[in-house]
C-alpha cells in the first residue's frame, strides 16, 4: 500500500468518525419538552413570588422573565437561568430549594430570594 493510499484511508476513517459524532446527541444535549411550565418573574430586586410549588418527578420547563439583569441557579437541580438562557427543562426531585438572584444586579440584590418546593 502506498503512502498516498494509506493517507487517503486514514482521512476517510477520520471523516466518518467526525460526521458520526456530529449527528449523535446525548440525553443532556437533547431538548426535552414539558407539559408543565413554571414562570419565574424577576424585577426591581424581587421575584414575583416568595414561594413556588411544583409536582416532582415530571419534566418541568422553568422560564425566567426578567426586567433588568437577573438570574437564578439551583445547583442541586442543575438549574441555571439568566437573560441569555431563559428556559430549561428538568425533572426535579422532591425537596425544598432556596434560590437567590445569581447576578449582582444592584443595591437590592441581597434581598432577591425565593423558595422552590417540589412535592
Amino acid at each position: 500500500m502506498s503512502l498516498r493510499t494509506a493517507l487517503s484511508c486514514a482521512t476517510a476513517i477520520i471523516a466518518v468518525f467526525i460526521l458520526s459524532a456530529c449527528g449523535t446527541k446525548t440525553a443532556s444535549q437533547e431538548q426535552q419538552t414539558a407539559e408543565v411550565k413554571l414562570i419565574i418573574k424577576a424585577s426591581n430586586y424581587k421575584f414575583d413570588q416568595t414561594e413556588y410549588r411544583v409536582k416532582g418527578n415530571q419534566p418541568i420547563q422553568f422560564s425566567l422573565e426578567t426586567t433588568g439583569n437577573h438570574g437564578i441557579t439551583i445547583n442541586e437541580l442543575d438549574l441555571s437561568l439568566d437573560p441569555t438562557n431563559q428556559n430549561q427543562v428538568i425533572t426535579p426531585a422532591a425537596g425544598t430549594y432556596t434560590f437567590e438572584c445569581s447576578i449582582a444586579c444592584g443595591s437590592g440584590h441581597k434581598d432577591m430570594k425565593a423558595t422552590l418546593i417540589v412535592e
